[in-house]
């Protein structure tokens, strides 16, 4: 059953509500351990940072939900295409 244009419409709508929410997630990840790391510097408004070795384990989290939000109506388009009304020899 091929579905109609308000189904897909829906279940984009719903998967960029997905997509939202998980880079949500992932920017609170990311700012929960930005600050699990600001706490064990000892980081005061005075203080400098300094970078660690471990410093850098803080970026996946970030640059996965920039990359879902860059590529979020790629993603919904390639989850839930619209069907193909045409002869797929001819066109």
């Amino acid at each position: 059953m091929v579905p109609d244009a308000a189904t897909i419409v829906q279940r984009r709508h719903l998967l960029r509500t997905v997509i939202r929410l998980l880079a949500l997630g992932l920017l609170g990840w990311f700012l929960i351990d930005l600050g699990r790391a600001a706490a064990q510097a000892g980081f005061s408004w005075g203080a400098r940072w300094h970078i660690r070795d471990d410093t850098f384990a803080l970026l996946p989290p970030l640059v996965m939900a920039g990359l879902l939000l860059v590529f979020e109506k790629r993603l919904t388009a390639w989850l839930a295409p619209l069907p193909r009304a045409g002869c797929p020899k001819c066109g």
